[in-house]
């Protein structure tokens, strides 16, 4: 892993705990999709790359991060009301 792999998986880290902390506010630009991927929400991670992710029944599911596909994985719970 390179030192700019461990800086994007930080930033991705960075994003995911702002997320479950205030949902689709805060850092990366929180921006909402809309056509297709209606639903689902986007943080810019780096210049090059977004992280696509929905929230539903208070977790978090990635769709996209660093521009691979992970198939609606589920990532972690978010524990905000």
């Amino acid at each position: 892993m390179t030192v700019n792999d461990k800086k994007v998986l930080r930033k991705i880290n960075d994003l995911l705990k702002d997320t479950e902390r205030n949902g689709n506010g805060g850092t990366g630009k929180p921006e909402a999709l809309k056509h297709e991927l209606s639903g689902f929400w986007s943080r810019r991670i780096t210049k090059e790359h977004w992280l696509i992710y929905r929230i539903d029944n208070n977790n978090i599911y990635i769709d996209s991060c660093k521009g691979q596909i992970l198939n609606h994985l589920h990532i972690i719970s978010a524990h905000w009301h």
